[in-house]
């Protein structure tokens, strides 16, 4: 069973989403056990943090399911702070 589903290329964000949802929900079902209040919690924050990625990119996902392009997102320049956080 192929793990990735599509053909992830350089320069399609799009194709980048599909291809780290398809290795994150793979790893779910071999490695989170269902109901275990602690795998939820910790799925619930790989969720979070894949919705703010997938934001930050200026992709929301539509009725179908489908990754489209927000028309309203305007890509924000990293901050002073945003910088400095990663040497925390």
């Amino acid at each position: 069973m192929a793990i990735i589903t599509n053909n992830p290329t350089a320069y399609d964000e799009r194709s980048w989403l599909i291809a780290v949802w398809s290795a994150l929900n793979h790893w779910r079902s071999l490695a989170l056990e269902e109901g275990d209040p602690s795998n939820e919690k910790d799925w619930d924050e790989v969720c979070s943090s894949m919705a703010w990625i997938t934001e930050e990119l200026g992709y929301e996902i539509d009725e179908d399911g489908d990754y489209v392009r927000n028309p309203d997102h305007e890509r924000r320049e990293p901050s002073i702070s945003d910088e400095l956080r990663r040497y925390e």
